[in-house]
This record gives C-alpha cells, sequence and structure tokens, in this order.
C-alpha cells in the first residue's frame, strides 16, 4: 500500500480513528482524575565499600566480584519480609485499628497480621541502585505523604538495624563461644601456677638463680680445698717413705727442742774429743761425759720419735680429711644433679604455665574484641537523604497520561480505521482497479474540487 492508498483510507475512516481516537484520550484523562492520589517518599543511602573497621584498624575492602554481588545483596534485605515485620513493629502498624480491620476483611482473621502487613508494606515499596555508583534509592507510594514519608525512614532504620543484627549476630555468637575459652584457660593457669607452686614447695627449689650460684660456688671450694690437702698429703707421705729421722721429717729440724739436743750432742761430742785427747777415754771425767752424751742422743732420739708420730698423725688425719673432703665434693655434685632435675622439670612446669598464660593472654584479646563487635554501631551504610514529606503526588500524572494517551489513541485510531477498511475493501483509487484486475489503469477521471487535496499524492498508472 502507497502512501496516497493510505492517506485515501485514512480520510474515507476518519469518523472511526477520530472516535477511537477521542475515546482514549477521553477515557484516560477521565481516569487520570478518577485515580486516587499518591505520594512517593525517597530515601537515598550510601554504601561505603571500603570503610575502615574502627575497633580492628584495619580497613576492610571488597574484591571486584564480591563488591558487584554487594549492593544486590543489600537491595534483597531490604525488601525482605524481616525487614518489612520491624518496620510493622516499629511503627506499631498492627496496634492501628484500620489496618487490623484491613487484614480482618483480607484473611477472616488467618495467619500472622504481622506478616500480612508486612506483605502489603513490601507491595509499596521500589528499591533501585543508582546507576554507576554505590547510592541504592528506597521509595515507598501510598496515598498519604506523611506516611510514605515515615514508612520510607522506617525502613531505612529497619534496614540498618537488620544490617548490624547481621554483623553482630556471629560476633555475638563467637564472643559467647570465647567466653567459655576464656574461663577454660584460666582454669588451666590456675592449675599450672598451682603445679609450680607445689612443686617448689615439696622441693624447696628457690626461684631466683642465686641458690644455684651458691651451690657451684660451694663446689668450686671444695675443690680447691681437695687440691691443696692432697698436696699436702703427698708431701707427708713423700717424707715419711724416707726414712731419715734428722731430714725426713721437716718437724724435727724446726722442734726446738730437738735443735737443742742436737747442738748438746755436738758440743758435748766436741769436749769429748778435746778430753780424750788430753786426759784419755779412762778419766772418769770422759766417762761421764760419755754417760751425758748417751742420755742426749736418748732424749734426741725419743723426740724424733715423737715428731715423727706427730707427722704419721697428721698424715693419717690428712687422708681422712681428704676422704671425707671427696665424699663432701660427690655428695654437692649429686645435690647439684638433683636440683639440676629438678630445675628442669620445674622449667618444664613453668613453661606450661606460661603457655597457659599466653593462652589466656590471647584468647582473651580475642574475646574483647569480639564482644566490642557484637555491640557495635558501626555500619558502613548511611542516609544521604532522608525521607520527607512529599508536596505533590507522584501519580497519577494527567499530563503524562494525556501525552502517552494521545499517541497510544492516534496508533489505535489508524489501527481502527484500517481494520473496517480490511472488513469492508472499497474501490478508492486507481491503484486499487489495478490492484483488483491486475490490468494498468489507463486514465482517471477525478472530482477536482471533491479530491483537490489529493492531487499531490495522486499516482498515474502508465502501460
Amino acid at each position: 500500500m502507497s502512501f496516497a492508498q493510505f492517506f485515501i483510507v485514512l480520510r474515507a475512516r476518519y469518523r472511526i480513528a477520530v472516535a477511537v481516537f477521542a475515546a482514549v484520550v477521553a477515557m484516560t484523562l477521565v481516569a487520570s482524575l478518577v485515580m486516587p492520589k499518591r505520594y512517593t517518599a525517597d530515601t537515598q543511602l550510601f554504601f561505603d565499600l571500603l570503610s575502615q573497621d574502627l575497633i580492628g584498624g584495619a580497613g576492610a575492602s571488597l574484591s571486584a566480584n564480591s563488591s558487584s554481588s554487594y549492593v544486590p545483596t543489600q537491595i534483597e534485605i531490604m525488601t525482605s519480609s524481616n525487614v518489612a515485620q520491624k518496620v510493622v513493629a516499629r511503627l506499631h502498624l498492627d496496634q492501628d485499628p484500620a489496618q487490623h480491620a484491613a487484614w480482618l476483611r483480607a484473611t477472616d482473621g488467618q495467619g500472622s497480621e504481622v506478616v500480612w502487613l508486612a506483605r502489603e508494606l513490601r507491595k509499596g515499596l521500589a528499591v533501585r541502585p543508582e546507576m554507576d555508583s554505590n547510592i541504592v534509592t528506597l521509595s515507598f507510594r501510598s496515598p498519604d505523604p506523611a506516611y510514605s514519608a515515615a514508612v520510607a525512614n522506617a525502613f531505612t532504620a529497619a534496614y540498618i538495624e537488620t544490617s548490624l543484627a547481621l554483623h553482630d549476630g556471629p560476633a555475638n555468637d563467637t564472643a559467647q563461644w570465647l567466653e567459655g575459652r576464656v574461663q577454660a584457660a584460666r582454669e588451666l593457669l590456675q592449675q599450672a601456677q598451682a603445679k609450680v607452686a607445689g612443686y617448689q614447695r615439696a622441693h624447696a627449689i628457690v626461684t631466683g638463680d642465686e641458690h644455684i650460684d651458691s651451690e657451684t660456688e660451694r663446689l668450686t671450694l671444695m675443690s680447691q680445698q681437695l687440691v691443696a690437702l692432697q698436696g699436702q698429703n703427698a708431701d707427708t707421705q713423700s717424707k715419711l717413705q724416707v726414712g731419715n729421722a734428722n731430714l725426713a721429717f721437716p718437724g724435727v729440724a724446726q722442734d726446738g727442742v730437738a735443735s737443742k739436743l742436737r747442738a748438746d750432742i755436738a758440743d758435748l761430742e766436741a769436749k769429748i774429743s778435746v778430753t780424750a785427747a788430753s786426759l784419755g777415754t779412762r778419766y772418769p771425767t770422759y766417762m761421764q761425759m760419755q754417760a751425758q752424751l748417751a742420755t742426749l742422743r736418748s732424749q734426741l732420739a725419743a723426740e724424733i720419735h715423737r715428731t715423727s708420730g706427730a707427722i704419721s698423725a697428721d698424715s693419717s688425719a690428712g687422708k681422712l680429711r681428704e676422704s671425707r673432703l671427696n665424699g663432701s665434693i660427690a655428695a654437692q655434685k649429686q645435690r647439684m644433679l638433683t636440683n639440676a632435675e629438678q630445675r628442669a622439670q620445674l622449667e618444664s612446669l613453668v613453661k606450661e604455665r606460661d603457655a597457659a598464660q599466653n593462652a589466656l593472654q590471647d584468647v582473651s584479646q580475642k574475646y574483647i574484641q569480639a564482644s566490642l563487635l557484637a555491640h557495635s554501631v558501626q555500619t558502613n551504610v548511611s542516609v544521604l537523604t532522608p525521607a520527607v514529606v512529599a508536596l505533590l503526588p507522584s501519580s497519577p500524572k494527567p499530563l503524562l497520561y494525556t501525552s502517552i494517551a494521545v499517541l497510544v489513541g492516534a496508533l489505535l485510531g489508524i489501527a481502527a480505521a484500517f481494520g473496517c477498511e480490511l472488513a469492508d475493501r472499497r474501490v478508492r483509487s486507481d491503484n486499487d482497479i489495478a490492484d483488483l484486475l491486475g490490468a494498468p489503469v489507463l486514465g482517471a477521471r477525478r472530482d477536482l474540487n471533491r479530491f483537490s487535496w489529493l492531487r499531490r499524492v495522486a499516482v498515474w498508472s502508465n502501460a
């Protein structure tokens, strides 16, 4: 169909097109005026995907995959029944007589009123993310502008509360679990401390290192004494084995009585020699001097015997002291070995105590952090623009609806006109005759007065 035929058909059926167009526009205008006014309240929320954890002290960032699904997940939470039920409780809608009557009419009192009211609220809720941003717009529409603003703000508050609950819930469970771990760690520490104290009390172990130093110093002193005593005993024993009473025993040479006796014997022997030379060996003085010399020699021998006995006694006493000192050193070494074993056992117990103390400190810090998180009021969502009472209704919009009705009515009018034409096909131009007969039209007679407006669109077909 050519443009000429299109306009010819439209001109012939213009009454039907105009009637349909007028009906559509009129119905739309009447419906716009009759429809109840509804007011929309909008609130905007900003999601900070790089918010900092003030309690943990570390920045929290989301990966690309997480950030792409984070905002849709939050939108699902906003539109969930859980959030809507909190809005019902926050606004006390279940206590409103009008809402209660509506619930009774709709359900005959069957089911939960709060769930039904939450479902009705969700019908007027709309949540949409802004393009290429972390801002989400939450809208609520109702016939009452103040009610719309109140519900929108209540949805925002309920969502933030739910978000905190979802964040704080696991932290609260973790804090409760850690509280039990803290008590168990505290009991283990007390048991470890009791073991350390009991072991120290049972073995009389001093906590400081002074006792170890004193025991080591005592062993060193005993060892030095033993070395000195062994040297003395060896010297005495060697002198006892010489067998020379005058030279073997330094005590004899150093004894004043023995020295005087030796001197007297030497003097007397000199006198005897002089007397024997001058008076002869039979002289009474000589014989008296010989008797006196024998007496001195007997006294010297007795003194040497006494001194050598004292040296032998000193040697025996030195050996006894050496034996006792060896026993004391062995006992000291055994005592130090025992102390070392006890201290090793004590060190093991102390390490267990320190490990229990470190475990208690670690779990206590985690418990404190989890407790802070469980009671945290920090969230990464902020109310960018709260909802306010709308002054103008969001629907209906007569101008917009009428504009749409004009376009739709025109299309429907044209469609109705061509529908009627197809139902009652008529010859309205030479092209129609050509199409009908399948032969070219040689000429056409026109009423120029009636169809003068078609001069520019008339088409002549020549063979």
